[in-house]
């Protein structure tokens, strides 16, 4: 779903972009990104989807009120609006789906069996220990001011194999 998500998103991206061209407004951008708020927050309670609504509006004022600041033109800002709403789409499908899926107010851990966490801990800690020597592989790790602290993945951001490790550690 997200991949298709970020398909339409990137569609609807370069079909705005190319229909307005350089004089692309920000009111457009900012309708663009409110109607992917109000469709993904559709049907949830209404706390939930009220205060999901307010916090993105209010964090697009805020990104305005910056811009405008530094003086950059409205173009850019709507060019830097539509940039972040794709690429925060995942993130917002992801947030939708812990909504419905997971109720954490009513979740009761004393009723979790994680007994079989005790069981995958040594894979873990095995996976976290590669990961941390994948890091010195020539092509996999990934130099930052002179220290080798990423995985490259390909076209997927690097990540940093140290926060893995903490998990397989508390484990």
């Amino acid at each position: 779903m997200s991949e298709f998500a970020t398909m339409l998103a990137v569609g609807l991206l370069v079909l705005v972009v190319g229909a307005v061209g350089k004089a692309l407004s920000l009111s457009i951008a900012k309708a663009v990104i409110n109607a992917w708020v109000w469709t993904y927050t559709t049907r949830l309670p209404p706390e939930v989807r009220d205060s999901r609504r307010h916090e993105i509006e209010s964090d697009l004022w805020e990104q305005e009120d910056e811009a405008c600041e530094a003086g950059h033109p409205d173009e850019v800002t709507a060019v830097r609006f539509l940039l972040r709403f794709v690429r925060g789409m995942p993130s917002d499908t992801l947030w939708r789906f812990e909504q419905v899926h997971f109720n954490y107010r009513n979740l009761n851990f004393n009723q979790v069996d994680y007994r079989w966490l005790h069981a995958v801990s040594p894979l873990l800690m095995l996976v976290a220990i590669v990961a941390l020597v994948a890091v010195l592989v020539p092509g996999l790790g990934v130099e930052q001011e002179g220290v080798y602290r990423w995985i490259s993945l390909g076209p997927l951001p690097p990540v940093q194999p140290t926060g893995f490790v903490k998990l397989a550690l508390i484990i």
